[in-house]
């Protein structure tokens, strides 16, 4: 999958998706938005979906995912490669490979108490794993005219840092109890849609992804330094 920039190697994989062109900027480190924000649902989800069904015609249930691009493409693939697909995904993080196969580690989070927004019935969570972005996020919300009436941040325990997810296990330990801290939200608010903002590593926004269900609609978010533009969207 090549947001950001190409690989080299692309052409050697099963499938390659090459989105490079649809984003705005001539250099990977500043290519955060699409060209036409309508092509997160409108061309690449179809595609990666596509890609998906291409995979499985082939008689694979396992897929390595690599490439160049931001949390919510790595989510996304979690997603489309999901558990109840009876998928098992992997990727390259740090120079070791995170999967989906590995028995989940525990990894402690914080929760913090609730941010009443009153603005309306939708459910807003920020996962603050490599920085702590909830300040960030609020500022957004408060700006946006989302109808958010609470926003919750789940925060790696002692504090964000780039190391606060050591390792795959730990990875899965974290994506689980991130899964159920939304799904107690959840049903504590009733909200039919989560708005989902991450900082994390790649690896652990594709096990967060492959985990994903029992959750109602969810839309993601692309940090735009400043500032946050709606991402991929996912039906619950």
């Amino acid at each position: 999958m090549q947001a950001l920039a190409r690989d080299p190697w692309a052409a050697g994989a099963t499938e390659h998706l090459d989105w490079v062109d649809r984003f705005e900027g001539d250099h990977h480190r500043v290519r955060r938005q699409l060209r036409d924000p309508r092509d997160w649902n409108g061309r690449l989800l179809p595609e990666l979906e596509a890609a998906e069904r291409r995979i499985r015609a082939l008689g694979f249930d396992r897929v390595l995912v690599r490439g160049d691009m931001r949390l919510p493409a790595w989510f996304v693939a979690g997603v489309t490669f999901g558990d109840t697909r009876k998928f098992r995904v992997a990727c390259v993080q740090r120079g070791e490979r995170w999967s989906s196969d590995v028995v989940s580690g525990e990894l402690p989070l914080r929760v913090g108490a609730p941010v009443e927004l009153g603005a309306g019935g939708e459910l807003a969570v920020g996962l603050s794993v490599a920085n702590d972005i909830s300040e960030d996020v609020l500022a957004y919300l408060r700006s946006s005219g989302l109808p958010v009436g609470r926003f919750v941040e789940i925060a790696a325990a002692p504090a964000p840092s780039d190391t606060a997810i050591p390792d795959a296990a730990r990875a899965k330990g974290w994506a689980r109890a991130v899964r159920q801290v939304v799904r107690d939200q959840v049903r504590a608010t009733g909200a039919r849609r989560v708005h989902l903002f991450l900082s994390g590593p790649a690896g652990a926004a594709l096990l967060l992804g492959h985990l994903w269900n029992r959750i109602p609609d969810t839309q993601l978010y692309e940090d735009l330094s400043p500032g946050y533009g709606p991402a991929f969207f996912i039906p619950g």
